[in-house]
Order: structure tokens, then sequence, then C-alpha cells
């Protein structure tokens, strides 16, 4: 995948850089009606992604998706913002951790989101 290709220091901001044009690609998919498999992606990509890159998803995916959305979708989101990545990113973001528990309390019929919320809230 092209999110997960490696190259040598001297060219590892422009590396970034294209990252984060292709992610900006998903997410205009997003739009699109590709959702899931944008977020199942996405998902896959964190574990290795660079921080900036990961609040870079965070940020653009919390002033993109908004309730009602159906039970595949919201599940995928959870998985997403659960990833132990996001929440390292997350420590230097606090406008995005504030969306995210803003998203998370209209989630609230979900007890996954609760948790999450909750374990955010603890971190504060």
């Amino acid at each position: 995948m092209i999110l997960s290709w490696s190259c040598p220091p001297a060219q590892a901001l422009a590396a970034v850089s294209l990252k984060k044009m292709v992610i900006d690609v998903l997410l205009l998919l997003m739009g699109l009606g590709m959702g899931c498999a944008v977020l199942r992606t996405l998902h896959a990509f964190l574990g290795a992604a660079d921080l900036s890159l990961v609040r870079h998803v965070v940020t653009q995916l919390l002033s993109l998706v908004a309730p009602p959305f159906s039970d595949e979708y919201g599940a995928l989101l959870l998985q997403l913002f659960e990833h132990s990545r996001t929440a390292e990113a997350l420590k230097t973001a606090p406008q995005s951790r504030t969306a995210l528990l803003d998203l998370l309390h209209l989630m609230k019929g979900s007890p996954r989101a609760v948790a999450l919320a909750a374990m955010l809230s603890e971190g504060a």
C-alpha cells in the first residue's frame, strides 16, 4: 500500500507530504460513499504512521463525520479512535480531543463510545 512505503531519510519530509495528500484523497472518497473502505484502510495505516499524519487523519475525520451513520461505520470509527496511535496523537491536539469527546457524546448509545469518552476524560 502506498501509505506504508519507506524512503531514505533525506526524502522523509517529501514522503510525509505525499502520504498526507493520499490521506486527503482517501478522505474525499469518504464523501463519495466509500466511508467503510476508507476507515478500514486508515486503520491499517495507523500502526506505523508518523504521529503528524495520525493527527491529520483524526482532525480531518472529526471535521467530516457526524451521526447518524450505520452501525458498521460507527464501529469502524470507534475502532480507529480506540487505536493506541490515535490516543498518542490526541495528547498534542486538545481541540481534536474536545471534538472527539463531543462526537462520542452523540454516540452515547454505544457502550464502546461511552467507555472511550470516559477514558479520554480521565486522561485530560
